[in-house]
């Protein structure tokens, strides 16, 4: 219920927003438009298979309630690091990459960025993994080695809207990338979790 609220919402600041560009419609623009948005629509829809939607409903399948509890409990750190730090850098990377007329320089430029920042962002998500399973009590037991392998991988997934923003300022041709890319990824991800 609280996200159907929220959607309406949203859509009723949207149309209180847009309500003088109504009567000046564009057929060409829109045509533009929808296009973008159904390969954007697409592409979210593909991402439930190769995020932790999917993962916890396999694994809850295949082994047991538990050790999705477990699951969501090493990815914990990963959340608050991205959803509360890093976010709040990504609302303000895509608007200024969509105005960037130079996309090979912001691209590089990123992988600096990336590579200077790696570091920092996994000792972060090993080191909040630890500190939560302190906080946990001895019900859960912190296994070093799972530790770094859910670490790096969520250091390498902190870096993906930046390289998807850059992407999809490219227009139609790097939003149906995008899709084409979401598809292999969910495609990998299905598969290897049902290995």
């Amino acid at each position: 219920w609280s996200n159907a609220f929220r959607l309406i919402f949203f859509i009723a600041i949207a149309v209180i927003i847009i309500k003088p560009k109504l009567l000046k419609f564009n057929l060409h623009y829109a045509k533009k438009l929808v296009k973008f948005s159904s390969y954007t629509t697409l592409g979210g829809f593909i991402g439930f298979f190769s995020m932790a939607s999917i993962d916890t409903i396999m694994i809850n399948h295949y082994i047991d309630l538990s050790a999705v509890g477990l699951y969501g409990a090493y990815y914990a750190g990963f959340s608050i690091l991205t959803g509360k730090i890093l976010n709040t850098f990504y609302e303000v990377f895509m608007p200024m990459a969509s105005r960037s007329g130079e996309i090979k320089t912001l691209f590089s430029q990123s992988i600096i960025f990336i590579k200077k920042a790696g570091i920092f962002i996994f000792v972060g998500n090993f080191l909040l993994m630890w500190l939560l399973f302190k906080l946990y009590g001895n019900g859960f037991f912190f296994d070093y080695r799972l530790g770094i392998l859910i670490a790096i991988s969520a250091t390498i997934y902190s870096f993906n809207p930046i390289l998807a923003s850059l992407i999809q300022s490219l227009g139609i041709s790097g939003i149906r990338f995008g899709a084409f890319v979401a598809f292999i990824s969910a495609l990998l991800n299905v598969g290897f979790n049902f290995l």
